[in-house]
């Protein structure tokens, strides 16, 4: 519930991103970029209208939608990824991508949220570094506390002296901070689902995720996921400029970095259908 409620962002927002992937060896086999946009549904605290968007999101229990349209490489523009989640527990979120080699619309399945993102190492529930809904029925889950304690993590608040090496591929000149975290273990009830069981570090005080750390069915740690946050006292926002997620198993890495800024011109009308199959070439 902390999660899902927690604020990062503004009401609707913007974000340019760059995707790279690299192999075992630390060359560069895929390239992407995109554009994606928000709109908060319920719970707006920040710039009218507050509370509920509008009739609709009230009565169908809309959280928030978004839709992001792929800009490279030349064999995936065209391509369009929209969701719209829901407050309820048991409601499925809906999940659509724009295949533009079939100009059609497709509607994901609640399995198809379990396939990878674009060649990299993210599911569509680990956006964010975890996005899964948590339900008792859908992919029920055995929770436990394992730890309550300090961690050092990079710092919020960045002076931009920090760069990403080419040569490496690392970050450079990182600060970090010791924060108050709690160490969850979600053991997955249902061996259906692609993961056996997944570690998150979590914040104590503002609820934002660190490391997810995802375990395959025989226990193997498989995908790790790690999300860079940055906060804006002007705008008294989080950022999200990067993610960095890795492949334990076949050696794969992948880096993706964003420019977020509030966009309040986003409207419903950016993340409708009639949208999609505009961006969608």
């Amino acid at each position: 519930y902390n999660w899902e409620k927690r604020y990062i962002g503004s009401e609707s927002y913007t974000i340019t991103q760059i995707g790279k992937g690299y192999d075992k060896n630390l060359n560069e086999d895929y390239s992407l970029t995109g554009l994606y946009w928000l709109v908060r549904l319920n719970a707006r605290v920040m710039a009218p209208p507050f509370g509920w968007y509008d009739d609709r999101a009230r009565q169908r229990g809309e959280r928030s939608s978004f839709i992001m349209y792929i800009l490279s490489p030349r064999d995936q523009y065209g391509n369009v990824i929209a969701a719209t989640k829901f407050t309820g527990i048991n409601d499925y979120d809906q999940l659509l991508v724009y295949v533009a080699a079939l100009r059609r619309v497709r509607k994901l399945s609640g399995t198809d949220s379990q396939d990878t993102s674009v060649g990299s190492e993210v599911i569509y529930e680990d956006y964010e570094a975890f996005d899964q809904k948590l339900s008792p029925n859908r992919f029920p889950y055995k929770f436990e506390v394992l730890d309550e304690r300090e961690f050092l993590v990079p710092a919020f608040i960045v002076e931009g002296s920090e760069y990403f090496r080419t040569k490496g591929r690392e970050f450079g000149n990182l600060k970090f901070e010791r924060r108050p975290c709690y160490v969850i273990q979600l053991t997955s009830l249902d061996k259906n689902f692609v993961y056996g069981r997944r570690i998150i570090y979590m914040d104590a005080e503002t609820f934002i995720v660190y490391p997810v750390h995802n375990y395959d069915q025989r226990d193997r740690l498989w995908r790790t996921t790690d999300y860079r946050y940055e906060f804006y006292p002007e705008m008294g926002i989080f950022h999200i400029p990067y993610l960095c997620a890795y492949d334990h198993l076949d050696y794969h890495s992948t880096i993706s970095m964003a420019d977020m800024c509030p966009a309040p011109w986003v409207t419903r009308d950016h993340v409708s259908m009639r949208n999609i199959l505009k961006k969608g070439k």
